[in-house]
């Protein structure tokens, strides 16, 4: 039963697999869209460099920013020469912005060979470090079990310090909503609750705050 509110990842072989989900957005249409491709993995590492980590390094370098399944929509912005994972094969890796999932509108590197329906691109300028997309940022994902479902975790970041922020909860079988409370930033304008909401009414989930809509998930 849910709460009812009636007030109102190797590149693509090793690394941690994030949960793929659908984007509650509408994809930007306008850019070429390209579209991750590897029919041995299933998917690529989303990396913060053009290269594998070295052999034996325990640091985040080269480390895995997201799990990118097969079929996921990126925007190809510009191309550079790395290290190639695959001895004899190219050593072009792309920077993408994704259109999907739970990192909708992150950035980083993908190696060239998995990337299929490429565009034309020009040369990075530089090593790039703006991983994350500026501005609010909104994030569910399953919490602890509930009655019914998974509680809605539920992570802002970017916001104005000491804000309240109206969040709504939404699913599949109420798109509108289904409950609304309001939760203060912090000073870094951050905020957490996994006590508001939850649902089994899927298959999508996702929330609104401000104006920001998160990716929605599935469970």
């Amino acid at each position: 039963m849910r709460v009812i509110n009636f007030a109102v990842a190797a590149l693509a072989l090793t690394g941690m697999i994030a949960l793929p989900v659908p984007s509650a957005a509408a994809t930007d249409n306008s850019y070429p869209t390209s579209q991750i491709q590897s029919p041995e993995s299933g998917g690529a590492n989303l990396r913060a460099c053009p290269s594998l980590p070295s052999h034996g390094t325990s640091t985040n370098a080269c480390g895995v920013i997201d799990w990118l399944p097969n079929g996921t929509p990126v925007r190809m912005v510009c191309s550079t020469d790395g290290n190639a994972p695959i001895e004899g094969l190219s050593p072009r890796w792309f920077w993408v912005t994704l259109l999907d999932g739970l990192y909708n509108g992150y950035s980083g590197y993908v190696w060239s060979e998995l990337v299929a329906g490429q565009t034309r691109t020009n040369q990075c300028d530089g090593h790039r470090y703006d991983y994350a997309p500026a501005g609010p940022k909104l994030r569910v994902e399953p919490g602890q079990s509930a009655p019914s479902g998974f509680r809605y975790a539920i992570t802002l970041t970017g916001y104005p310090a000491h804000k309240n922020i109206i969040v709504t909860c939404h699913d599949s079988a109420d798109p509108a909503g289904f409950w609304t409370f309001t939760i203060t930033t912090d000073a870094a304008g951050s905020a957490y609750t996994d006590r508001q909401c939850w649902s089994g009414a899927g298959p999508n989930y996702w929330v609104t705050a401000d104006g920001v809509a998160s990716s929605a998930i599935t469970w």
